[in-house]
């Protein structure tokens, strides 16, 4: 018995090592850039600030984890979005070796994905009673191309639970007990804890599967079969109401429901069941730009399509370990995993079904989620289970070596289907920018809001950045937007900017202005003109400059909020421009030029972002240090490809920045002739290398690069 015990946790472990292997494989270079890679510097950034908190305030004020310190003043704003605090648990031990919020959603992804593939493959071994087929049904699952879809959501990537959910319900309708029970109810409980929306799906699911499962066993009025299973779930859900009850709140006290027009763009058609995800690199060119939609496309895959196909057409009802339902070669827990797949297609459809639009008006939960498209992990979640019983005619094969050849076969098919080539990381910035240093060290009341506001990219930024200077910020991201902050935005956004702007940050209690120059573009001169014209008044104090790309970072104060500001200013000393703080502040103000950085800086002229680039790719930019530029390197396809730039003087360049001497050739170029890579879009990151040796990089810039006769490009996503 023993012998049986320790050859079992061999085989799980053996199991689970594969899967967390093989998400390593799918996601490199990922591991090798733990701290600084994103699949797209925006909802990752979202998620890793999400999952900084929910540690933060686990470790210092818990019962104020849903104060998510965004969208300041506003109360509970952590539930205006998923909440990840199941995930925020497993990659805890993490935190406490130190790594970073980027690092923790780097490795969140990972585990995610081998929690996706290893809970699959129990479902698919519950059903068929054989390993090797629960591993491909777990391959599938873990990665599934619409998984690869929706890299930037890691609430989406771990969605490992429901197929546990499944296979504990069936686990319990084998032989219901209160143990059995009480499993079920801690899976249901850890699901409801990872991702609303699987809580959401997945509760209609089960709820439909354990009838099915009740009538099958003729035990449907039988209060003995019940009991256990609504017990376990209740306590459950009693769990998980300090989780649920804030979007409650938020949804009474902000309006945040959906509306039924919210629902309509992201509602599936016939069609997108059809759609492979341009993320494929298989056949994901196939769509054209015209007919492609985001989150629309649902394809599963040519190979589980076939598994499927075989598990229909030719599994016998010996193939599985147990017995078939009445009048039926396959057992009931195959019919559980059909009725998933029915559900996840039917909720997909959103509107055009009446079971999801039915949902939508009768239940609360339902009207905070804007994607009815994500059924389809219900359904991937029981095609899974039918792709894995595709195995087992594969498998009659009384040789041992070739039913291994044959599993590994379809495991490598699935694959190579499912991703054909390196996945596109974005490199995230590190270390952030020297404001936010200097942030965490000042204390202060109040929040923060930075310019530019309401922008795609910038408040992204922002609620990173937070994760190191841990003050409340007035900006924040989010599906659900406060009518507040939307009027705050709109007041930002006005030109010229009105007063009313500043009412508004004195009124909500903001403290300090932190204002990007560089990444203000069109805004900059209605920005200036506010800034002149509110320090004129004394509403603003300004505070410091600090170096950030060309033009930098200037903090002020609402004079109002935070009186004693100006405590907190450099001293007026000259720095080598011969301009002192205030002087530098009032050349900004009225000439808009450049000003003195004590650190290295530059910018990459070419490419740009988003630019196509066909045959060689010519590489030009500039660069500046008080120390001196030694090299410049350019970082291409997240760092696996470095080639040196050439560099050069320049009298245009100098004769604008004066105050660098010891930078005699401050430009680089270099003709990189075109590599053939399986990616669409390419990255380029400039590395710096000073005269004291000290490295700096500028930030990631996407791209898109073909040969000289390589396919007509498509827009960058």
């Amino acid at each position: 018995m023993q012998n049986k015990t320790a050859s079992g946790r061999a085989r799980e472990l053996a199991v689970a090592v594969f899967f967390l292997a093989t998400a390593v494989l799918m996601t490199w270079p990922l591991v090798l850039h733990l701290s600084t890679a994103v699949h797209d510097p925006t909802d990752p950034y979202v998620s890793a600030s999400i999952l900084d908190w929910d540690l933060y305030a686990l470790g210092h004020h818990p019962l104020s984890l849903f104060d998510l310190p965004v969208f300041f003043p506003s109360d509970h704003a952590l539930a205006f979005t998923e909440h990840l605090f199941g995930i925020a648990l497993v990659v805890a031990p993490f935190r406490l070796l130190g790594f970073s919020a980027i690092a923790l959603h780097s490795i969140g992804m990972i585990l995610g994905f081998a929690f996706c593939g290893y809970a699959g493959c129990l479902l698919g071994r519950m059903i068929t009673g054989s390993t090797a087929a629960g591993v491909i049904g777990g391959l599938f699952y873990a990665f599934v191309p619409y998984r690869f879809h929706h890299l930037t959501h890691i609430s989406y990537v771990w969605s490992g639970w429901l197929p546990l959910l499944l296979a504990s319900l069936i686990w319990y309708a084998k032989r219901p007990s209160w143990t059995r029970a009480l499993t079920f109810g801690a899976v249901f409980f850890f699901n409801g804890l990872t991702c609303l929306h699987w809580l959401a799906f997945g509760s209609v699911a089960i709820a439909l599967t354990a009838i099915l499962l009740a009538a099958a066993a003729k035990r449907f009025l039988d209060l003995r079969w019940w009991l256990p299973l609504g017990t376990a779930t209740i306590l459950a859900l009693i769990l998980l109401a300090p989780w649920l009850l804030p979007y409650r709140t938020v949804a009474r006290e902000y309006g945040m429901e959906r509306s039924w027009a919210d629902l309509k763009p992201y509602s599936a058609r016939w069609s997108d069941w059809f759609m492979p995800p341009r993320e494929n690199q298989l056949y994901g060119d196939l769509v054209p730009d015209e007919a492609y939609e985001p989150e629309h496309p649902l394809f599963p895959g040519l190979v589980v399509l076939a598994l499927a196909a075989t598990s229909l057409l030719i599994a016998r009802r010996e193939d599985f370990p147990t017995t078939g339902a009445a009048g039926s070669r396959f057992p009931i827990a195959f019919w559980c995993a059909v009725l998933w797949v029915a559900i996840g297609i039917l909720g997909s459809f959103g509107i055009h079904s009446f079971f999801h639009e039915a949902l939508f008006r009768l239940v609360p939960l339902f009207r905070g989620i804007r994607v009815p498209l994500r059924w389809s992990m219900i359904a991937y979640t029981g095609l899974a289970a039918i792709a894995a019983a595709g195995m087992l005619p594969l498998l009659r094969s009384p040789q041992k070596v070739r039913r291994i050849a044959t599993a590994g076969a379809v495991a490598l098919a699935i694959l190579l289907e499912c991703r054909a080539a390196p996945i596109e990381w974005t490199i995230a910035p590190d270390p952030l920018p020297p404001v936010y240093q200097w942030l965490s060290r000042t204390p202060f009341t109040g929040g923060i809001t930075e310019l530019p506001i309401g922008e795609r990219i910038s408040d992204y930024e922002y609620l990173l950045a937070q994760t190191i200077h841990r003050h409340p910020l007035v900006n924040g991201v989010s599906s659900f937007v406060p009518a507040r902050y939307a009027t705050m935005t709109a007041l930002a956004h006005e030109d010229p900017i009105r007063p009313e702007f500043v009412d508004t940050l004195e009124r909500i209690g903001c403290s300090l202005v932190v204002v990007h120059v560089d990444d203000l573009y069109e805004r900059r001169p209605a920005v200036r003109k506010w800034l002149a014209a509110e320090l004129g008044r004394g509403r603003l104090t300004f505070v410091r400059r600090f170096d950030h790309k060309l033009f930098g970072d200037y903090v002020f104060a609402v004079t109002r909020n935070c009186p004693h500001a100006a405590e907190w200013r450099a001293p007026e000393q000259s720095d080598p421009s011969g301009r002192t703080p205030s002087m530098t502040l009032q050349y900004f103000l009225n000439e808009d030029g450049f000003t003195y950085n004590v650190s290295t800086f530059g910018q990459l002229g070419v490419p740009s972002p988003g630019q196509d680039i066909r045959g060689t790719l010519t590489v030009w930019g500039w660069a500046f240090s008080p120390r001196g530029i030694t090299a410049v390197n350019l970082l291409l396809d997240d760092g696996r490809v470095r080639v040196p730039a050439t560099l050069s003087e320049s009298a245009s360049l100098v004769r604008h920045l004066p105050w660098y001497p010891a930078t005699t050739r401050p430009q680089f170029t270099a003709a990189i002739p075109f590599v053939s890579y399986a990616g669409r879009t390419r990255d380029i990151q400039v590395e710096i290398i000073d005269g004291g040796g000290q490295v700096t990089r500028l930030d990631d810039v996407l791209f898109r690069w073909s040969g000289e006769r390589g396919l007509e490009l498509r827009r960058v996503r």
